[in-house]
């Protein structure tokens, strides 16, 4: 009981300090003048994937038991994609079925680029750790897929040009006194969310790692399927709200934009600071990912248009994969 209650306190102090980390840059971004769209894409899809790469990275730099700190970090990296392209889609197909039955309504063109990003970044990375990729290799193709995703970035807000000029200001400031925000007003936002962030990581990757080998289970495993669940759920969550309210694009989006930093700069840390080197367990899931984004990319060009029954069996492949591993 009381690890299970340390896990919640560890993931529920990355979260917070997640939102309270991208809040302060969002502000940050405004006081130094950075663009609207900038703040949103770039801010807003680091402040989902900073949970997974807190956990990733205390986990491979030995913070956890040494014969468990990689598998954990592998599961954090590995969990977040698996889900988004099964689980994730998923919950979208499930709810346009409850809506009307009808095909999501989505911007053809931003789901293929989001898909194929994906497909060639996340699938390099797999490549790299089914083969057991040599150290100096890994270092390089981080790197490219780092600046893979800052290129892509660049790209999406070069087109979406000054649409956003008008974007509202972020939400205020938590630790300012008045409803401005100070330059030391986020700073101190800032370092009061990477302390509670790093302390928060550490304190799951401990009892997750300890967790694993009293239960005698693979702390891959646990990482992948608990850590996700928690970290991407609840952001899945906004998008089937938003599929309820006619929101298709901006739901789907939501999902792949995620997926598009997962699979190349979450990876990136992997290749980085562990052996990865793929387990058979690890490769079903980093594959099992890849060929539910593969299949929907590949229904929608077949009939331009998403099926919510396409998004449901992309669950299929998530569930298949929890109980082979159980």
């Amino acid at each position: 009981m009381s690890s299970v209650l340390a896990l919640c306190g560890g993931l529920l102090a990355v979260l917070a300090s997640a939102r309270l980390f991208t809040n302060g840059l969002e502000w940050f971004g405004r006081r130094s003048g950075m663009a609207h769209a900038a703040l949103g894409s770039v801010f807003a899809a680091l402040g989902t994937a900073l949970p997974e790469a807190s956990i990733a990275v205390l986990a491979a730099v030995g913070l956890g038991r040494a014969s468990t700190g990689d598998a954990v970090s592998i599961g954090a990296i590995l969990g977040a994609p698996l889900l988004l392209a099964t689980l994730g889609f998923a919950l979208l197909g499930a709810g346009a079925l409850r809506r009307d039955g009808r095909a999501l309504q989505v911007d053809g063109f931003g789901l293929q680029r989001d898909l194929v990003f994906f497909l060639l970044t996340f699938g390099t990375a797999t490549a790299c750790g089914l083969v057991g990729a040599g150290r100096l290799l890994r270092a390089v193709v981080g790197l490219v897929l780092v600046a893979a995703y800052v290129l892509f970035v660049v790209r999406v807000l070069a087109r979406a040009g000054d649409e956003d000029a008008a974007a509202a200001d972020p939400a205020p400031l938590l630790f300012a006194r008045s409803p401005g925000s100070s330059w030391r007003a986020i700073a101190i936002q800032l370092a009061a969310a990477v302390a509670v962030m790093l302390s928060g990581a550490e304190l799951f990757v401990h009892t997750l790692s300890g967790l694993a080998v009293r239960l005698g289970v693979s702390g891959f495993v646990l990482s992948a399927l608990v850590a996700p669940l928690a970290t991407e759920l609840p952001e899945t969550v906004n998008s089937v709200v938003w599929t309820s309210q006619g929101k298709d694009t901006l739901a789907v989006a939501n999902v792949t934009g995620a997926m598009v930093l997962q699979g190349a700069v979450i990876p990136a840390i992997g290749m980085w600071f562990t052996p990865w080197r793929f387990s058979t367990t690890e490769g079903v899931a980093a594959l099992l990912a890849l060929a539910a984004a593969a299949g929907i990319l590949v229904a929608f060009r077949a009939t331009r248009r998403l099926q919510p029954w396409v998004l449901v069996a992309a669950g299929g492949l998530y569930a298949l994969f929890a109980f082979w591993v159980f």
